[in-house]
């Protein structure tokens, strides 16, 4: 089995959003190490290297579309494709109120390692944890057992890593300012465009389109990326809308 140099989880942080993981609420198990990134909480078990350690990524709650299996088994498979190439996966079973899949994967060095996926309902949706196994942990390590009852542990109390935005109000300094020439200067440069929003006037009933049906459709995405052995790879959530009209 080929030997993995680093598998580590680094969730992004989106720009405008203050971001808050619960660590005040959980403790990691005993030896057991636990940070933040960005919008995850991300737990290491001991080992001297990360090739010889596991790595749980608890991500915050996702908004369920449908029926909850089906959902959890695109959002894993959609993870799992983007850091690399699916082997296999078993197919997603529930544990006591606890969703689980394991996916077998290739990275670009043809590293193969493995992915176990956990999902479980909180107060604010569907919470997803991550355990990245490299290829030097068998099946008996006792940590990866200490990673089952963890999960086990924070599902019964619903615990999920929360994120909160609050956007400060703009201030006059913020506001963009004009030049002796009318043009917007901001820290990007000069431009002729206001880029701020500001409310429009609604249009004249005379422009009105009929709409034959809308349709929205709300929920949440989560990707992945993975450069190869010796870099990060990189989760990330977001919230998706899309709105269409037929006229």
């Amino acid at each position: 089995m080929n030997k993995i140099k680093s598998i580590a989880i680094n969730l992004s942080t989106l720009a405008g959003v203050a971001l808050l993981a619960q660590t005040a609420q959980i403790a990691p198990p005993a030896g057991w190490t636990s940070h933040n990134a960005g919008r995850a909480l991300v737990l290491n078990s001991p080992g001297d290297s990360p090739a010889s350690r596991v790595a749980l990524t608890l991500l915050p709650p996702g908004h369920p579309i449908g029926e909850i299996k089906s959902w959890f088994a695109k959002q894993t498979l959609a993870m799992a494709q983007s850091v690399g190439q699916p082997l296999g996966a078993t197919e997603v079973e529930d544990h006591d109120e606890i969703l689980v899949r394991v996916v077998r994967m290739e990275n670009r060095e043809q590293t193969k390692f493995r992915l176990v996926f956990y999902g479980y309902s909180t107060r604010n949706g569907t919470s997803v944890a991550v355990l990245t196994i490299p290829p030097a942990i068998d099946d008996k390590d006792p940590r990866l057992e200490t990673a089952n009852q963890f999960v086990q542990q924070i599902a019964a109390q619903k615990f999920e890593v929360a994120t909160h935005s609050t956007p400060a109000p703009a201030t006059a300094a913020q506001l963009p300012q004009r030049n002796s020439r009318g043009q917007f200067v901001g820290p990007m440069g000069r431009t002729d465009i206001d880029l701020t929003h500001h409310a429009k006037g609604i249009p004249s009933k005379d422009r009105d389109v009929p709409l034959t049906a809308v349709y929205v459709f709300v929920g949440f995405a989560f990707g992945a990326s993975y450069g190869g052995v010796g870099t990060n790879m990189t989760w990330s959530q977001r919230a998706t809308q899309q709105l269409r009209l037929i006229v």
